[in-house]
């Protein structure tokens, strides 16, 4: 019994920093929520909003489902073999041999891996994580849920999610509040166990949840969590674990841009916010002016007082005093349509821009040439460098390390460290990551062209080894299959071989046509 309570002193010290910090953000989340997010429940809310009906522009809804497409092509793309490698470390010295038999192992590694994540449900998942990032704070629950069936990941909404800033800014401190049947509780935990006080409570009573895990720094060496699950805010202990080692933690979390003073983080939609509460304010307005130009407020003669202190809808007859209007009148408004519309539109371009789907557009016939769609992926790309830093080190590795400890402990592959000092390294392959490399290529691509302009192609041929230049490209736009790419080797071979068929047909001199 001691032990529990101090268990629960632990976990209720965690979970009220944690409380405190989401305190300072969780007016803005809210805003977010209920303004892009109208289908998602509030902070301690189970049931979607119905604040759909004071939503009068759909700019960053659309941008934001685009925003959170992107990010899923980019980081997670389905359908694609690999969007980490894995390959030997660097700092491992071993003959050809040796080091094709660790190149064979790692593939076998590695194939584990990632059909376990083609199995999962980890692309829906994901989906619904980016959308979170657009706030700046996304997390994801990786659990086993049975030998037999595929590793399962759930999407943690941020209403649901509460965050502790440990040493260094990193989260140490993980916490998911929510509500669920108390039957379900041991199937979603197995080894939970429910007090009799909840054993005997209808099947269909929901009860407050919160799980929680915290970083035990006492060896910074070596990763260790401990996991409770509690009643409520730190009521009855269903479940207490201690879980050590890289990916051991279930629940992943990841930030778009980090502050010093708190665990959260601060994404393209919190930025965008002021821009996206006006748009929604001015075409509240512009409505209703245009409902007042469309069905106008009418003034007609009466010997009547005009009362208008209560305001005036569309449609409205008003009595004027005997003198004061001669025949019936429409009563103008002043409002100007023109510059509603005009702040409109650079309202709309600032929102799209703050979440990065500002790309070419076809304004008339003729359709943005592949120059201006890579100049603005550049562009994109140099604007989105410090955050795709952080969600490749932060989600992406977090991802492989998660999935490859899972598969360990069902004893599909062996314990192997990946990254740091282990002798697999992880290896980025998202666009964002390569934007340097591709930069690299339009400077080589150019140069290449400026040669070819001013010494002519031959002596162009004389300066440059297209061979080679054929292989940087490719390498440089991330095709990893160049086996259709000629070698030098194989260049001068068929060179040799067809200058011996030309001096046999008597082409070169010592032929025998000669």
């Amino acid at each position: 019994m001691a032990e529990q309570n101090t268990d629960l002193k632990a976990f209720r010290q965690h979970f009220d920093r944690a409380s405190q910090d989401k305190a300072r953000v969780r007016h803005r989340l809210d805003d977010i929520y209920r303004l892009v997010f109208p289908h998602r429940h509030l902070q301690d809310g189970t049931a979607p909003q119905d604040s759909l009906d004071e939503i009068f522009d759909s700019t960053a809804i659309e941008a934001a489902a685009d925003f959170a497409s992107d990010m899923l092509n980019a980081f997670t793309p389905p359908f694609t073999s690999e969007w980490v490698k894995l390959t030997p470390a660097r700092h491992l010295k071993l003959d050809p041999a040796a080091m094709r038999a660790v190149e064979l192992a790692i593939a076998d590694y590695r194939g584990a891996i990632w059909e376990a994540i083609a199995a999962s449900n980890l692309t829906q998942a994901a989906r619904e994580c980016y959308r979170d990032l657009a706030t700046g704070t996304m997390a994801m629950l990786i659990q086993d849920v049975h030998q037999t069936q595929p590793i399962e990941c759930t999407a943690i909404p941020v209403s649901d999610l509460y965050l502790e800033r440990g040493p260094g800014g990193v989260v140490d401190g993980r916490f998911r509040k929510f509500r669920l049947r108390a039957e379900l509780i041991p199937v979603m935990w197995p080894g939970a166990v429910l007090p009799e006080s909840l054993k005997n409570r209808p099947a269909d009573v929901e009860v407050d949840v919160t799980e929680g895990m915290w970083r035990d720094w006492s060896d910074r060496g070596t990763e260790r969590w401990t996991f409770m699950l509690v009643e409520g805010e730190g009521g009855n202990v269903f479940l207490k674990a201690n879980y050590v080692g890289a990916g051991s933690c279930p629940m992943i979390v990841c930030r778009w841009d980090t502050d010093a003073t708190t665990a959260w983080g601060f994404g393209p939609l919190y930025n965008a916010l002021p821009d996206i509460k006006t748009i929604n304010k001015l075409n509240e307005l512009v409505l209703r002016n245009a409902d007042r130009a469309v069905d106008p407020v009418v003034v007609y003669p009466d010997d009547g007082v005009i009362d208008i202190t209560q305001g005036i809808t569309a449609g409205t007859w008003i009595p004027a005093a005997q003198g004061s209007a001669k025949e019936v009148n429409v009563l103008d408004t002043t409002g100007n349509f023109n510059i509603g519309f005009m702040e409109q539109e650079r309202l709309q371009s600032a929102i799209r821009r703050a979440l990065f789907q500002d790309k070419p557009q076809q304004l008339g016939r003729t359709p943005p040439t592949a120059t201006q769609w890579l100049d603005q992926a550049q562009e994109t790309a140099r604007r989105m460098g410090a955050p795709a830093g952080g969600i490749v080190t932060d989600w992406q590795f977090a991802i492989i390390r998660r999935f490859a400890f899972l598969l360990e402990k069902r004893g599909s592959l062996p314990k192997v460290e990946l990254g740091n000092k282990g002798p697999i390294s992880l290896v980025p392959t998202n666009p964002y990551a390569r934007s340097q490399e591709q930069e690299k290529g339009v400077r080589l691509k150019a140069l290449a062209a400026e040669l070819a302009q001013l010494a002519g192609p031959q002596q162009a041929g004389l300066i440059i080894d297209w061979s080679v230049y054929a292989g940087e490209r490719a390498r440089q736009d991330g095709l990893e299959d160049t086996r259709s790419i000629r070698t030098p080797e194989q260049i001068q071979q068929m060179i040799q071989n067809a200058a011996a068929m030309a001096e046999q047909a008597g082409m070169l001199p010592g032929g025998q046509g000669q």
